[in-house]
Parts: structure tokens; C-alpha cells; sequence
């Protein structure tokens, strides 16, 4: 069943955040941001939204306004990619990363109660993400990638957290946007990464610079670690 993201696409396509100076390098690759994503050995990440001390020591790390954060990390064989609210209050999380397959389409990975994955076209049409269940309600692994999915908020968790293999990735560089929104009865909170992505293109969308992976040629790993300065 092909179910609409109506609610995310409203709190984040339309609304932004002011990107603050990140905790890791940032170079500009106009119009969108070139991140080289620090690399491990193995990540240490455990997908279940409570961003534990140690998970992500050594990440990429930038604010999305006051009250978010954004997080990336990768070894050979995943890139992890997490969205934090920093706010202690009991809320649904809600969020997507857009992982471009060329500058025509997308993959979007949806994490809320369940996950979803869906392939979609650029330019977007009428302006909502779509995707199929492909894990029950509050499981948290599909074919290819984890997040944790939950129906409401659990005890510790701060966002989403996702871990991807890089099995599915484009090369050692990949186009990447996203966000989360939260929601309870009395408020509603959101961010994009990067600001202003749109669906129009992947022009704005983050450009991963990523380590080696798994099974790469002598001069696929030498062309990676160039491109990495």
C-alpha cells in the first residue's frame, strides 16, 4: 500500500532552519554543502534514537536551528545518519532521508511507527514524498538499512537514527537531504538538512564525500582518498 507523507512534507519542505557553524568542516560546493564524513573503523551506533555517550564520537555534527542537530558517520560498509531533538518533552518523531540514485530520482527512507521506503521522481509531483511499509509497526530493520521505528515516544530517545548500507549507495560520493519533524497535542517542531533542498533538483542537497567501502578496486579506494584530501 502506497501511503503519503502529508504531515512531514508540510512541517518540512516549506520550513527551514538557519544552519549554525558546524562542529566538523564545512566547505561550500554552490549551491549546495560538500561534507567529507568522518570515517571509523566500525560505527558504533545503535539505531534506537537515544544518541548514547560514544555512538557518534567523531561525527559530523551541526545544529539546525535552536532546537536540532544533525549527525553522519561512516566505516566501509554503512553510512549512519542521525537527526536529534534537543528538547526533553514526550512527542511522535517523524523523519525521512532522501538518498538521490541519479539527478532524476530518489530513494526515500521514512522512519515513524513503521518504516518506509519508496522511489520517487525529480522534479517532485505535487509536492509529497511517497513510500510502502517494508517493516511492521515498531520494527526497525528493512532489507538495507535500520532506523528506529516507534508509535510514540519511548523513555531516552532524542530522534532517529538510521544506519544505511553503503551496499546500495552510489560510489564513494552520494547526493543526501532530510529532516524530522516532532509533534504532540500542543506543539510542532521541525529541520531540514540542508536548508532549503527542495524537490525540484538535487542541486541544494548535501554532496557526501565517503570513505573506501567494502569491495572497492585499488583505484576506487585511491580516487576516494583524493577526493577526501
Amino acid at each position: 500500500m502506497c501511503i503519503r507523507s502529508f504531515l512531514f512534507v508540510a512541517v518540512l519542505v516549506w520550513t527551514g532552519f538557519q544552519p549554525a557553524s558546524p562542529a566538523q568542516p564545512l566547505q561550500t560546493s554552490a549551491p549546495g554543502p560538500r561534507i567529507v564524513v568522518p570515517a571509523v573503523k566500525a560505527v558504533p551506533v545503535v539505531v534506537d534514537g537515544k544518541f548514547s555517550p560514544g555512538e557518534w564520537d567523531g561525527a559530523f555534527r551541526q545544529a539546525l536551528g535552536d532546537d536540532f542537530e544533525v549527525y553522519l558517520l561512516a566505516d566501509a560498509e554503512s553510512l549512519c545518519v542521525g537527526f536529534k531533538y534537543l528538547k526533553d518533552v514526550e512527542a511522535d518523531y517523524l523523519s525521512e532521508v532522501y538518498v538521490a540514485t541519479s539527478d532524476k530520482q530518489f530513494v526515500n527512507l521514512h522512519s515513524s511507527g513503521s518504516l518506509g521506503e519508496g522511489v520517487n521522481d525529480l522534479p517532485l509531483q505535487g509536492g509529497r514524498t511517497t513510500f510502502t511499509i517494508v517493516a511492521p509497526l515498531g520494527a526497525s530493520r528493512a532489507a538495507w538499512w535500520e532506523s528506529n521505528a516507534m508509535p510514540r515516544s519511548v523513555a531516552g530517545v532524542q530522534g532517529k537514527e538510521f544506519k544505511i548500507s553503503r551496499a546500495r549507495l552510489p560510489g564513494g560520493t552520494v547526493r543526501l537531504a532530510g529532516g524530522m519533524g516532532v509533534v504532540n497535542m500542543s506543539m510542532r517542531a521541525n529541520a531540514a538538512f540542508p536548508k532549503g533542498h527542495g524537490f525540484s533538483s538535487i542541486e541544494k542537497w548535501a554532496e557526501l564525500v565517503l570513505p573506501p567501502a567494502v569491495g572497492a578496486t585499488g583505484r576506487e579506494a585511491a580516487a576516494a582518498r583524493r577526493e577526501r584530501g
